[in-house]
């Protein structure tokens, strides 16, 4: 798990939940220059095999000011330390232009993503990353994004050599967006389950309602009617096989929650914080 709070990277028991039973801290492997290692704002996750790559938002701070330790996506590898144990550990480097490939690629200047990145993400049309998964087979990634929504339609946007953008810094291979009718909504999550991609999809601004979508691939988008969120936040999605079983686990952002008279993100320790999870074990 990633929080845009900070920039620990931690890890859960899913049957016991609880705290951590593993916090990592990245700042060894991601400061900067100085030393320092300002917060990431990470937003999204994907996984290719052992690799798990990590996505910040890309976005400015809320004042409008820029914000260079948000232009981040790097990765960890699940490795063996030792009889079952398993851990993450940092992979190749940090890939800090993604922003710049974005903004340069003649495939996506149509959609004026270099104006988005200008403007602080609460204002209308601010960039804004949330959503990567991976293309299943291909070792290829999705990126989606919540904010700008040109024309009222969703963004997502191919990374084609994520390994090599890491492992060796090569500039970002960027396919052609893929416009989604998500009913004016944007990304804010986004994930590859059985066979099809499966998507949160919310207000670009604000908290309102959000919705399950199901995609094919190719077609257009089908909302999941069943599903009521209520007043569950989903922020992120996975793929995760327990017991031999695969399941879609919607995890809420439980950040501005109260806790006993306390925003849960205001919360100091581990412990004393939470956020809830919701499974479905068949698709709906």
């Amino acid at each position: 798990m990633a929080d845009d709070e900070d920039n620990r990277l931690r890890v859960y028991d899913l049957s016991a939940g609880g705290a951590p039973v593993e916090v990592i801290d990245t700042s060894s492997h991601l400061a900067d220059e100085r030393g320092k290692h300002p917060e990431m704002d990470l937003e999204a996750a994907a996984t290719v095999g052992n690799r798990i790559y990590w996505i910040a938002s890309h976005s400015r701070k809320k004042s409008g000011k820029r914000a260079p330790s948000r232009l981040r996506l790097f990765a960890t590898d699940l490795v063996s330390s030792g009889g079952a144990a398993e851990t993450l550990v940092m992979a190749g480097h940090s890939y800090d232009t993604l922003l710049d490939d974005l903004v340069g690629s003649p495939a996506l200047a149509r959609y004026d993503l270099a104006g988005a990145a200008a403007r602080s993400p609460i204002e209308p049309g601010g960039l804004n990353i949330e959503g990567l998964t991976d293309v299943p087979g291909s070792g290829r990634l999705l990126l989606g994004l919540r904010s700008p929504v040109p024309g009222g339609r969703t963004l997502l946007v191919p990374i084609r050599n994520p390994a090599a953008m890491v492992e060796r810094g090569e500039r970002a291979d960027l396919g052609a967006a893929i416009e989604l009718d998500l009913g004016g909504r944007g990304l804010r999550s986004l994930v590859s389950w059985r066979d099809e991609y499966w998507i949160v999809a919310g207000s670009p601004m604000g908290r309102a309602q959000s919705m399950l979508y199901r995609w094919d691939g190719s077609g257009a988008p089908r909302w999941v009617q069943s599903i009521d969120f209520g007043d569950y936040n989903p922020e992120a999605t996975a793929e995760v096989t327990v017991g031999g079983k695969s399941g879609l686990l919607i995890l809420s952002d439980d950040g501005e929650r109260d806790m006993g008279g306390r925003p849960c993100k205001k919360l100091k320790v581990d412990t004393d914080k939470r956020f809830r999870g919701m499974w479905l074990e068949k698709a709906p």
